[in-house]
Formats: C-alpha cells, structure tokens, sequence
C-alpha cells in the first residue's frame, strides 16, 4: 500500500542522514498473520508491544484494542508517550481519522513538541461514512491540524483544499510522492514494444488505485491552467 511504503521510504531515508528515527505503528495481528515467526531476527517483545529494528529505524507496534477499516484504537499510545515523548524533537503524523495520531498530537502540544501533519489526500471527506469524518474533524481533527508546526501536501490542489479548510497557508508545504528508482532500468521502448503502442502516442503513467477521487486529482494537474 502506498502510506506504508512511503513512511518506510522517508524513515529510512532519515535514518541514513543520521537521524535516530522510531515509527509508532498499530499491531493489527503482526503475530497472528505470522510475520513474527517468519523472521525471529530483530523482533522482539518490549512493555509497549513488538519492537523491530531494520535498517536503522525503530518500529513499534502498539497493541491494538478495536479497529475498523483503518480506525484504530491504541489505548498504549498514551503510555508511550509519557514514558518516551520527551526524546523526540519533532513528530511526524501520517493520515487522518485515526485516534492514534491524534493522541500523539495532543500530548506534542502539551509537551511543546512541534509537529507535522501529512493529510495524504484525506482532509476533505468524499468518499465512505462522511458523517464520521466530519464528526472526526470536529472533535479531533481540526484541532489536530490548526496545532501543527507545519501541514504537508503532495499537490497544489490538495493545497487549496486545505486552505478551504481554514488551514493557515502559510503553514503549507509541498512535497510530491515520489518513487524508488530500480537497480536496472529497461531498454528505452521497451514498454511501447511489448503493447505496440506507436513511437509518436502520449503515454500518461498514472500510479494509484482506480478510484474517482485520485482520478479527478489526476486530470486537474494534468490540465493546463
């Protein structure tokens, strides 16, 4: 999945720059799906659940007391952060309509930890159960993202939307998704060849799901002002 992908990218990407990095994830059945037991080698329980550590990145895995979808309720995320909070220099949060990162916002500001927030393109409910989001923006949301040092957008439009929001722009910064490039790159043509698409056709590469929200965000960058 893309979030996934993307925070171990940057985690790891810091890491090699020399920073110390930890990523407080959820544990939604890491033992049960037998990740654990497939590779024993740098896991390990610790008092606030799994604890592995690759390639210069700590990451723990909260147990997880309920979840729906992607909602999770991580009732040691508040222990966490009493007992480790005050190590860190700056928070990064990923996502939107998780009580997880809200928890950590809430105890960064009462520490006077900065924050960043990264909306992923979730700030403006569109799609699925849109009253919960709301109600999510209402009583934890807004908060959450009015309290941050900085908001980070992966597009311009998304940048507007969140000014829509009342989000201060002056607090906005882009940064676009990007990709691991591979070891090897193929032949130039090599892709046109194998579906004989003509040498003088545009070709728009589009990396998402088939979804009308990513498609419209698509076009709208895509078309010329």
């Amino acid at each position: 999945m893309g979030p996934p992908v993307k925070v171990r990218a940057l985690a790891e990407g810091l890491a090699e720059k020399g920073h110390e990095v930890t990523v407080l994830t959820a544990d939604w059945g890491l033992e049960g799906r037998g990740k654990i037991h497939q590779n024993k080698i740098g896991w390990e329980r610790s008092p606030l659940g799994w604890r592995c550590r690759e390639n210069g990145v700590e990451a723990i895995y909260l147990p997880t007391w309920l979840h729906y979808r992607q909602v999770s309720w991580n009732q040691e995320v508040k222990r966490y952060c009493r007992a480790r909070l005050g190590e860190f220099d700056i928070a990064h949060i990923f996502g939107l309509y998780d009580l997880l990162g809200t928890t950590a916002a809430a105890a960064c500001r009462k520490r006077a930890i900065p924050y960043l927030v990264e909306p992923i393109g979730m700030f403006i409910p569109i799609v699925r159960k849109l009253w919960l989001k709301r109600m999510y923006h209402r009583v934890w949301g807004r908060r959450m993202l009015q309290g941050a040092s900085a908001v980070a957008a992966t597009s311009q439009h998304e940048i507007e939307e969140l000014v829509t929001g009342r989000i201060p722009r002056a607090k906005m910064v882009m940064r676009r998704n990007g990709v691991e490039a591979p070891e090897a790159w193929p032949e130039p043509g090599t892709f046109r060849g194998k579906l004989g698409i003509p040498v003088e056709a545009r070709v728009v590469l589009f990396l998402g799901r088939l979804n009308v929200k990513k498609v419209r965000l698509c076009c709208c960058e895509l078309l010329p002002k």
